[in-house]
């Protein structure tokens, strides 16, 4: 199947259906949309950039790969991932992570070792399954746009932050803009690390809601 979906041809192949049995490949091309697939079965791992809006791709059990109806949870420079947990880990301090769709049973996402992430909530919110959580110890997180992060089950917070055993400076940071809404046993939870609490700086412009925890103990 081939098009020239270059200017000024600007067509688009749509895929709905067959068997693949050959990779399917695409020459660089500026304009998104050009291969939209929306059903399918193929013999290698598709592009996630070439899937229509509503659908995304999961791997049958003979090892072949098909469509399902679906979305994606996030995106970082156009590249789309099907979890928030690929998306973190693909994302470097450069980069901002954009939600797609809200998500539920996130697991724990860690910052250390100077892993800095920055996340657009986009309208979407991040559920985090219980004991997960944005855990920043030696690393900064930036959160914005509008949306919720929370804890479904509620135990320590949304957000953990730990400091430096040692007198450093901004070892653990954590940035929350003004539309967005923390919601936990305690939102922003300051752990001590063997009694300490260096380097721990919040910036928090955005709105906290307590609740009480799976046990009914208030925060």
């Amino acid at each position: 199947v081939g098009s020239d979906y270059n200017n000024p041809v600007n067509s688009t192949i749509a895929i709905k259906g067959g068997t693949f049995l050959k990779p399917l490949h695409r020459q660089d091309v500026s304009r998104p949309d050009a291969i939209q697939v929306s059903g399918g079965t193929f013999s290698e791992k598709l592009d996630n950039a070439w899937f229509a809006d509503g659908f995304i791709p999961v791997e049958n059990e003979d090892g072949t790969f098909g469509v399902a109806t679906g979305s994606f949870a996030a995106e970082i420079a156009g590249v789309k991932y099907l979890t928030l947990q690929k998306a973190f880990d693909a994302a470097t301090a450069t980069d901002t992570i954009k939600l797609l769709s809200s998500v539920t049973d996130t697991p724990r996402l860690t910052l250390t070792n100077g892993k800095t992430v920055s996340i657009d909530l986009n309208g979407h919110d991040i559920g985090f399954v219980q004991n997960g959580r944005f855990q920043v110890n030696g690393g900064k997180l930036t959160l914005t746009g509008e949306g919720k992060v929370y804890e479904q089950a509620p135990d320590y917070g949304p957000i953990l932050i730990m400091g430096s055993t040692e007198d450093i400076a901004d070892y653990s940071v954590v940035d929350v803009g003004k539309d967005v809404t923390l919601e936990g046993w305690a939102p922003l939870f300051i752990n001590n690390n063997a009694g300490c609490a260096y380097g721990v700086k919040v910036t928090m412009a955005g709105t906290v809601n307590s609740v009480r925890d799976t046990t009914g103990a208030a925060g």
